[in-house]
């Protein structure tokens, strides 16, 4: 009996720091996962929804106007006006 209380001692007095480290050290895996997803199907196995790779094209706009683009024959942006838009309103005299 004396010995397990003495290797208790031992244990969570003295050694106490290295077996800290040593639980830190395991505690936490690092790993990474991929964001694969799968497609969404129907109880007969038909897919309803399938994953597509997706791109986001952002641009700004003041680099389109004449001035921020430095094209020399930049096409100036004015409004066009549309067919409906004109039949609607037709000029008056």
């Amino acid at each position: 009996m004396l010995v397990f209380v003495v290797r208790l001692l031992q244990v969570q007095a003295v050694d106490a720091g290295a077996y800290a480290a040593k639980a830190d050290k395991y505690r936490f895996q690092e790993y990474t996962l991929s964001a694969e997803r799968g497609e969404i199907t129907d109880r007969n196995g038909i897919a309803l929804a399938d994953s597509v790779d997706a791109y986001d094209i952002t641009a700004d706009p003041k680099l389109f106007t004449p001035e921020e683009s430095k094209v020399p024959d930049a096409p100036s942006r004015r409004p066009r006006s549309s067919p409906r838009s004109s039949a609607r309103n037709p000029p008056s005299s």
